[in-house]
This record gives C-alpha cells, sequence and structure tokens, in this order.
C-alpha cells in the first residue's frame, strides 16, 4: 500500500483479533501490537529489518510467524496467556526476551539463542530451569513469581549479573559449577 518508508507501527490499544500485514513494509523496524485480542497474526516475507515486535497483552499461542525474522532483537511476550512455548530456530539475533505474566509450565528454548542477554519469565508456573542449558550469554534472568521448590543453576552462565528468583517456593537452592556471590 505504499508504505516502504515506514519504520514503526504501533497498533496497540485496539480490539484486533487477527491481523495480517501487507506486504512491502521493507523497511518496518518495530511493531508494537501490545493490549489487543490478538490469537493469529500473519507477517509478510521480508520483514528483515524488524528489530522490535511486542506482543503482550494478546492471546497468541502459535508463534510460527516469527520465523524469518533473523534481525530481531527485542520480543515481548508477556502477558498472553501461554503455557507452554517452542520458539523457531534461527532468532540469533535476539538479544531480550519476555514471557512474563503467562502461565507457562514448560519452554523450548533454541541452542541458536547465543545472543540471548535477558530473559524475563516472571509470573509463571515453571518448575525447573532445565531450558537454560546453553545460554551462556545471559546477563539479567528473572524467575520471579514461579513454583520452583528447588533451583539448579545450569553451569557455564558465567555473564549472568542480575537473578531475580524471589517469590518462588525455595526450599533447596543447587549449584552446579557456578558460583553463587
Amino acid at each position: 500500500a505504499g508504505l516502504t518508508s515506514l519504520a514503526t507501527l504501533d497498533l496497540s490499544y485496539n480490539q484486533l483479533t487477527n491481523l495480517t500485514l501487507p506486504a512491502g513494509l521493507t523497511n518496518l523496524t518495530t511493531l508494537w501490537l501490545y493490549n489487543n485480542q490478538l490469537t493469529s497474526l500473519t507477517l509478510p516475507a521480508g520483514l528483515t529489518n524488524l528489530t522490535t515486535l511486542e506482543l503482550s497483552g494478546n492471546r497468541l499461542t502459535n508463534f510460527s510467524f516469527l520465523s524469518g525474522l533473523t534481525s530481531l532483537t527485542t520480543l515481548y511476550l508477556y502477558n498472553n496467556q501461554l503455557t507452554s512455548l517452542t520458539l523457531p530456530v534461527g532468532l540469533t539475533s535476539l538479544t531480550t526476551l519476555d514471557l512474563g505474566y503467562n502461565q507457562l509450565t514448560s519452554l523450548s528454548l533454541s541452542p541458536d539463542l547465543t545472543n540471548l542477554t535477558t530473559l524475563n519469565l516472571y509470573a509463571n508456573r515453571l518448575t525447573n530451569a532445565s531450558f537454560l542449558s546453553g545460554l551462556r550469554s545471559l546477563t539479567s534472568l528473572d524467575l520471579s513469581g514461579n513454583q520452583f521448590t528447588s533451583f539448579i543453576l545450569p553451569a557455564g552462565m558465567t555473564n549472568l549479573i542480575t537473578l531475580n528468583i524471589g517469590g518462588n517456593q525455595l526450599m533447596v537452592m543447587l549449584r552446579d559449577q557456578v558460583e553463587l556471590v
């Protein structure tokens, strides 16, 4: 529709239930869609410049539309009523992932998230942290308000600066080759 120069699109705080974006948004870097009622989203091919995607406060459960977003650095999916999540492979530029205020009991993260530095999983229903293995670039991890009764920090997380595991049901805190200071 002739919006080839558009860099930022904000459709937040509407009543959208599904959305198909037009082709030709090749310069789009930021897409804000939070606080709608989205249950489905279709993104056109060619969004190679998209770096920020804000999808919080929706009802999304399928995230296959994220495939091909190789420049994506920031992804907000908090408050989507998610009970499980598997992200597609290829999100290698992702540095920030916010999955707070969902109902996650399980999580599968691709081993190619090598640039992920910030992972927010506050206010979910997680009971183990096995999904953290391989996320060696993390500097900030928020697991507060989950259902951990014990916690094992995987080995190799030496870049971690901030760790929040408050508001859980911890009875045992274990370490695996990582000194907690």
